[in-house]
């Protein structure tokens, strides 16, 4: 028996009451960012450059985190997909510098930098831009690596891994084949099935919408994880003192998701 639906796909009712969570989550996690940076521009503004890297990542999570729900709040889930595979990212990469910060805030602050130049002389080549200055900068820089290690970087960033490998290293790789493997598809612009449905000019099977809400559903609670992981962290780490607000939140949202 086969059976069509010609509507629009839509969000799921308790879609919204997930989207809500996530935008108090989102609120008191700025909240909190800026106050904290006022602070630090008062009290020591001469922070370690390690820090100083580790709260531009929690500006970036927070600014794609908003950027997410509000594509979700549009209804425009496959362009949320690209930011969330973004927010992933981020995710990874900060756990990279925690890492590499537990050992040695310095060489964790040289690494990043030091891997940030190298890419980015890299790019200014292939690219034909950037002055004799630069250049001479990122050629001093590559002394103090192997030639595989600057293959690495050039590649892969300062982690000099694949994406893969960090999310194998971080145990999250679970996520990767959601929030990276699946959602590239998006990024790429390979997920034309998605968009023959909305187009709706043809009859679609029902079995299609379902699979959206599964898809769209799945998303929602990557999101939410991924960026509350990466929140707990900073409040832990700066005494934000937000820990118990977060753990509300993320209460309130896995009862919501698991009745769904």
């Amino acid at each position: 028996h086969t059976t069509h639906s010609n509507k629009p796909i839509e969000m799921r009712p308790d879609s919204h009451l997930l989207l809500n969570l996530n935008q108090a989550l989102l609120k008191i996690s700025k909240s909190s960012l800026k106050s904290y940076i006022a602070h630090l521009k008062q009290s020591n503004p001469n922070i370690h450059t390690a820090d100083n890297i580790l709260l531009a990542y929690c500006l970036k999570a927070i600014d794609l985190f908003e950027g997410i729900i509000l594509l979700q709040e549009s209804n425009l889930m496959e362009d949320a997909q690209i930011l969330i595979r973004s927010l992933f990212e981020t995710n990874l990469n900060t756990y990279c510098v925690i890492k590499l910060a537990s050992d040695d805030l310095d060489n964790a602050a040289h690494q990043v930098m030091n891997g940030t130049m190298i890419m980015g002389g890299k790019k200014a080549t292939q690219q034909n831009t950037g002055n004799d200055d630069f250049f001479d900068d990122v050629g001093v820089l590559k002394t103090l690596y192997s030639e595989q290690e600057i293959k690495e970087i050039e590649r892969f960033g300062f982690p000099q891994c694949s994406i893969r490998q960090r999310a194998i290293n971080d145990n999250k790789l679970e996520w990767y084949n959601v929030m990276y493997k699946n959602f590239s598809r998006n990024a790429h612009a390979l997920d034309i099935a998605e968009y023959l449905v909305k187009t709706n000019v043809r009859e679609y099977h029902e079995t299609y919408e379902e699979m959206h809400e599964l898809r769209d559903g799945a998303a929602l609670e990557h999101a939410h994880t991924c960026f509350y992981q990466i929140i707990l962290y900073y409040s832990r780490r700066y005494d934000w003192g937000i820990e118990d607000n977060l753990s509300d939140i993320r209460l309130q949202f896995n009862q919501i998701a698991r009745d769904q």
